[in-house]
């Protein structure tokens, strides 16, 4: 047993994910550069799309006028 504890039901699927597959021969760095820029704009744009939609939501709760319409939101 290690020193770390119990792991965590994501670490112990990610480790099967991982040993999945290192034996199917699927290379992790096998990412392009093309590929990897897409990856990164893809979540930008995701990243400023929930900014924007918290910054909304928060706006609608300050103009909320009763708790129903709070619950609502």
């Amino acid at each position: 047993m290690s020193d770390e504890g119990p792991k965590t039901a994501y670490e112990l699927a990610m480790e099967r994910l991982r040993r999945k597959d290192k034996e199917s021969g699927v290379d992790e760095d096998a990412l392009t550069d093309a590929q990897k820029s897409a990856i990164t704009e893809i979540r930008q744009f995701y990243k400023a799309k929930s900014t924007e939609l918290e910054i909304l939501h928060q706006a609608a709760l300050r103009n909320a006028r009763s708790r129903e319409e709070i619950d609502q939101l």
